[in-house]
């Protein structure tokens, strides 16, 4: 069994970061996106019910993206930790 060189560890853990960082902005500024077009379309006096449904959409899509971003960031944290 071979043991890996001192900065693998740590660069591994730097890609990974990086990698889940760039996937959050990505889906987060879709999130951004969805909210100014739903600001947009309050102008043309749409039903209540169809704004409501999509602000809440907009919500959901950016809290479980955050929170997976979390959970991606202890697992990725706690997973080098103990390869170090």
């Amino acid at each position: 069994m071979a043991i890996a060189p001192f900065w693998q560890v740590p660069w591994e853990f730097a890609v990974h970061g990086l990698i889940g960082t760039a996937i959050f902005a990505i889906i987060a500024a879709l999130a951004i996106t969805l909210d100014l077009s739903v600001h947009r379309l309050e102008t043309y006096k749409l039903s209540m019910a169809i704004i409501l449904g999509l602000k809440t959409a907009t919500l959901a899509l950016f809290a479980s993206d955050f929170c997976l971003f979390s959970v991606f960031l202890w697992r990725t944290t706690r997973r080098m930790l103990k390869k170090l």
